[in-house]
């Protein structure tokens, strides 16, 4: 949580981690919720989720603008009429770079999806206990 937290203050949100020692691995992070700047899910372009794709066999995750908003990587990488130059955040002025191996995945839009997926697991797992504690009690 110390590298989330690390990540949220490098784009200015409000964070504390409380709930353990200096040392303890188990810290929780609490956002200000008078922070108005909250990591988005959403693409600004494409409205779709933020999300990683595989492309060649490689993981690609959202890339950051200089600007600093988020974007999937085939927004950045689209070509052709759709291709992104400016970033599509109202009252934004940050471009896309013309080299855009420049950009970097967006460490805390990676941590939020990987989080998820895992959540998500968690939860089919969950559910596949349940499922089977009720076939178990049929028998």
């Amino acid at each position: 949580y110390r590298e989330l937290a690390k990540e949220l203050k490098n784009h200015g949100v409000s964070v504390e981690l409380v709930g353990g020692e200096q040392d303890d691995d188990d810290d929780d992070v609490m956002l200000d919720p008078s922070d108005s700047q909250m990591i988005s899910d959403k693409d600004p372009f494409s409205t779709l989720p933020l999300k990683m794709v595989v492309v060649d066999g490689v993981e690609r995750w959202p890339l950051a603008l200089p600007c600093g908003h988020v974007y999937n990587y085939e927004t950045i990488m689209a070509t052709g009429r759709h291709t992104l130059k400016k970033c599509a955040v109202a009252a934004c002025d940050g471009h896309v770079p013309k080299d855009k191996s420049i950009l970097k995945e967006d460490n805390a839009v990676k941590h939020q999806l990987k989080r998820k997926q895992l959540m998500g697991a968690h939860a089919r797992v969950h559910a596949e206990s349940i499922m089977l504690e009720d076939d178990l009690e049929e028998i």
